[in-house]
């Protein structure tokens, strides 16, 4: 179930963020000012691209991400599970 919880919170969280990495990453190799502003360049994105100009990349994160965050979720469960029941009071 752990690793359930973390692969759907890991794919939830990247198609959350995909657009800003987008944004992101845009203004920051641009070699003319043709994105100025967050909003103006959500703009000019979605006129010449549409939404799936936002969503650029997310088909390698949707397989890179959720089996890393399954594994953070389970090792982490496993972690808190074994200190709290193992000793880990004085």
């Amino acid at each position: 179930l752990n690793a359930v919880s973390g692969a759907c919170a890991g794919a939830m969280g990247a198609a959350v963020t995909t657009p800003l990495e987008v944004l992101k990453t845009r203004l920051q190799v641009q070699t003319r000012r043709k994105y100025r502003t967050i909003f103006g360049s959500l703009g000019v994105i979605l006129r010449e691209e549409g939404i799936r100009g936002l969503y650029r990349g997310l088909g390698p994160t949707l397989i890179a991400l959720p089996p890393n965050w399954a594994i953070y979720f389970c090792s982490y469960e496993s972690m808190r599970t074994y200190l709290q029941g193992g000793g880990g009071e004085g």
